[in-house]
């Protein structure tokens, strides 16, 4: 996301030589013949002209250094106070209109998506099959980066069981769940009316956000203006092209709850598109696809994704004062308040057009610790923050919010006394993308009662699968 708003440094640095090199010129040709050396020019400048000299020499430093500039990003940041429970979406200013539907958006996305029904005899069997596996065969760049994508996986190990009796979820909410996470007819095992549902497809369910939940209906397909290089073009009758693809109104419907859902705290589980729309970024034409489907790579990037999340956060360690070692390390004891290191560690939201993290399931942990000289955690000197939205895990009221909106910042104070062992201080920032469903699944394999379930084993490798997703986004170590 950050592509909109970096300055290019390669075109930066070119820019300031020829920059340099014609100021430099424009300077010998008014103060010299066009053959006099550069010593003798500078001898000149200093005798004759010393004015021109010091301005020569303020001009070079300006133009290899830089001028002072404000930040590289455009988003303000706001000196707004830390909170622990973000503000609701209502309280704040709206910068682009509400995400509206077209008509026929409206009832493109009208759930659960109708029966494909039968296909025309003539298409091959290719054209027939409206699995992502029958896509592949045209589609094999999309769907190599589907396959790897969280849609592909919607409806996975403990994702399945969260929505089932198991897990003790109300109907209506596991209901609400599938609509986005299996949204087709064929997906739902009953029919409305609970009755055994004759369209079930296996190979859809298992694919969870499959190709056709976005692209087809009743057979006929859609999708946004295609690439030249496009060569599949008259497969399935051709397909039918709709600038909706590329808005964000068409990613909303499954990224936002409806008004009328539930609020905690007046904020809704999930309403990334409405965080979006109070972001100065949706005001300047920045889409959900600009970032999530660069180059329209069905990748769908997100807090999983390392170099995504490291391009929207802008982080800064500040190390205010090092702490003195205790005696008899410098033969007299610290003075009163010296033996304390005191630090900051502080992230920003520079580049996500939303909150960061969006939705409750994800945590940005924000750690700072002393290490001894073999590299390891002194544990009594860790101090963490958390970045996220952590809710019951009866999402019935909510913990803390301390997600950022871009431009607002995390702060990690820290003052504690230096160890005798310290050699160091580290800033670490983690990514713990599944941390709501990692506590979700271990109070339900703590249950002695389900180790009788039929879930257990799968939520058991779901609890495994959430943990080996974490990972360590940054870290700066400073020696002290």
């Amino acid at each position: 996301m950050h592509q909109v708003f970096k300055t290019n440094d390669a075109f930066t640095i070119t820019k300031k030589s020829n920059l340099f090199a014609s100021f430099f010129t424009g300077i010998f040709n008014r103060t010299t013949a066009p053959d006099t050396s550069v010593a003798s020019t500078m001898n000149t400048l200093l005798i004759k002209h010393p004015c021109r000299l010091l301005l020569l020499s303020v001009s070079c430093w300006i133009l290899l250094t830089g001028c002072p500039k404000k930040d590289k990003h455009k988003i303000p940041v706001k000196n707004t106070p830390q909170t622990t429970h973000a503000l609701p979406l209502d309280s704040l200013e709206a910068f682009s209109s509400v995400l509206t539907p077209s008509p026929w958006l409206k009832d493109f996305w009208s759930i659960p998506i109708p029966f494909q029904g039968n296909p025309p005899y003539h298409w091959t069997k290719e054209e027939k099959d409206i699995s992502a596996e029958g896509c592949k065969s045209c589609h094999p760049h999309q769907f190599a980066d589907w396959s790897r994508s969280m849609h592909a996986h919607s409806t996975k190990n403990g994702i399945i069981h969260q929505l089932s009796r198991d897990m003790h979820l109300p109907a209506h909410i596991s209901k609400n769940c599938n609509q986005c996470h299996n949204p087709l007819v064929e997906q739902s095992i009953k029919t409305t009316n609970g009755k055994v549902n004759p369209a079930f497809n296996q190979t859809l369910y298992k694919e969870g956000v499959t190709c056709i939940g976005c692209h087809v209906r009743k057979r006929t397909y859609f999708g946004p203006a295609p690439d030249s290089s496009n060569t599949n073009q008259n497969k399935h009758n051709g397909f039918i092209i709709k600038n909706e693809f590329s808005s964000s109104a068409f990613c909303s419907p499954c990224h936002d709850l409806q008004p009328g859902n539930k609020k905690v705290n007046g904020k809704l589980l999930l309403e990334t598109g409405e965080e979006w729309r109070r972001t100065r970024l949706s005001a300047a034409g920045m889409t959900c696809q600009k970032c999530h489907m660069p180059d329209k790579k069905h990748l769908f990037k997100g807090i999983r994704d390392s170099a995504t999340v490291k391009e929207a956060l802008s982080i800064q360690l500040v190390l205010k004062q090092r702490g003195e070692r205790k005696a008899p390390f410098k033969g007299h004891p610290p003075l009163e308040g010296k033996d304390s290191i005191i630090a900051e560690l502080a992230v920003t939201n520079l580049g996500a057009a939303h909150r960061v993290p969006t939705y409750i399931n994800s945590q940005i942990r924000v750690i700072l610790e002393q290490l001894d000289s073999s590299g390891n955690i002194i544990q009594s000197s860790v101090k963490t923050g958390i970045i996220g939205r952590k809710m019951s895990l009866d999402l019935k009221f909510e913990v803390f919010d301390t997600r950022l909106l871009p431009g607002e910042k995390f702060y990690l104070g820290y003052k504690l006394k230096r160890h005798p062992s310290t050699e160091s201080l580290r800033g670490r920032i983690e990514v713990w993308p599944d941390q709501h469903n990692y506590e979700l699944y271990k109070t339900f394999l703590n249950n002695p009662e389900s180790k009788q379930s039929p879930s257990y084993q799968l939520i058991k490798k779901a609890l495994n699968q959430a943990e080996i997703s974490r990972y360590v986004l940054w870290e700066k170590k400073m020696r002290i």
